[in-house]
């Protein structure tokens, strides 16, 4: 769990029963990602989750470059592989690895991609687990997290089925004149007062 997530509602009271396949992600958080990395929850030892991890550890047990060379090809991967499906299972083969010598952004999400591709039982369960997509979580992103709370956008929060939503790490927190409502102090405030 990303430590940008508000909760909304307990994990007991949402999860089970999206765990069915003993494994849970939100998904398709962008064209090129078939799960989002924020919020994973599985059962021990489940085949999908020991796979990746296998997996994830290898890729990642090799010399990466650093410097401007890094940011330049990770600026053009950023640009090019979110309008792909096929290019970024290929940017994490281990010819591309050795090759560009760099690793995407969103490396863990393409891995993720390719286990599916060429292990079934990591497959299965992908199959098998409920879709809920990462849109929903993102709601409090998309009205603008130093949005003004009119009650139009407070109707939109209340109204959400979202268990959960994602912040973003990037926001910083602004002074906000006296009795100034934002997205975020209303959704901290809610937050403070489902714990209480």
């Amino acid at each position: 769990m990303d430590s940008t997530l508000l909760p909304r509602f307990p994990l007991e009271s949402w999860l089970a029963e999206r765990m069915t396949s003993g494994f849970f992600a939100f998904a398709n958080p962008g064209r090129d990602r078939l799960l989002a990395n924020w919020f994973l929850a599985a059962a021990p030892l489940n085949p999908l989750v020991v796979h990746l991890r296998s997996s994830l550890l290898r890729y990642f047990d090799f010399p990466f470059v650093a410097g401007s060379r890094k940011r330049v090809l990770r600026s053009l991967m950023g640009w090019i592989l979110p309008h792909s499906r096929a290019l970024p299972q290929l940017c994490v083969t281990d010819a591309a690895r050795r090759l560009l010598r760099v690793h995407p952004y969103f490396a863990f999400h393409y891995l993720f991609a390719r286990d599916l591709a060429t292990n079934d039982a990591s497959s299965a369960i992908w199959d098998k687990t409920p879709r809920v997509l990462a849109d929903m979580p993102h709601l409090a992103q998309h009205l603008g997290l130093d949005r003004a709370l009119t009650p139009v956008v407070q109707h939109s929060i209340d109204a959400s089925p979202a268990p959960l939503f994602k912040l973003d790490w990037r926001y910083s927190i602004a002074p906000q004149p006296h009795g100034a409502h934002t997205v975020l102090s209303y959704l901290l405030a809610s937050a403070s007062t489902q714990t209480t």
